[in-house]
């Protein structure tokens, strides 16, 4: 179970719910009524999942009002080819 979870969790400073999750919990399955996605703690693992896009994906975004349209998401929500695209604009 997760002491930190972003979607609900309104403390100001939750640094110390974090490091006791990457401690503890550094991958964890998140099933809430409308949402459900994995939380990732770790640099290593952060690095792995946004390496492997062919089995992870950002492109149905997690926010409180559901996914999010390609119209409307940011660099955080999108995956392989578009967000290659987007990246060679810089």
């Amino acid at each position: 179970m997760v002491n930190y979870h972003p979607l609900f969790d309104s403390d100001p400073e939750p640094w110390n719910k974090m490091a006791e999750d990457r401690r503890t919990c550094p991958v964890a399955r998140i099933e809430e009524p409308d949402v459900q996605y994995y939380q990732v703690c770790t640099y290593e693992l952060v690095k792995q999942v946004h390496r492997d896009h062919g089995t992870f994906l950002n492109a149905p975004g997690v926010a409180l009002q559901g996914a999010v349209p390609d119209e409307e998401q940011v660099l955080t929500f999108t995956d392989p080819p578009r967000l290659a695209a987007v990246g060679s604009s810089f």
